[in-house]
């Protein structure tokens, strides 16, 4: 997997875009801070909708992992045991 922080930002987003475009068979994670009153879930299917329209999106929401946290954070704030999970399927 791939990890990116940012992913909701303005180059973030067009990482994410030419990631899934030019890597078909890599999953991508997303730790994305939740925003009041929008989920990180919410921020990433939003983004996915703008990248690449309501229709089409829906094929690239398997391949996105999306991880609630703040890389500002210890541990991006998600706790050891999960940190710990997701540097381990982190490959990029």
């Amino acid at each position: 997997m791939i990890l990116v922080t940012g992913g909701t930002g303005f180059l973030g987003r067009e990482i994410v875009g030419r990631l899934l475009l030019s890597r078909p068979n890599e999953r991508i994670g997303l730790l994305v801070r939740p925003a009041p009153g929008v989920s990180a879930a919410d921020r990433v299917a939003r983004l996915l909708n703008e990248l690449f329209g309501q229709d089409d999106a829906a094929a690239y929401t398997n391949r996105v992992e999306v991880i609630a946290g703040d890389v500002a954070e210890d541990e991006f704030g998600i706790g050891s045991a999960e940190f710990q999970s997701l540097a381990s399927r982190t490959d990029e």
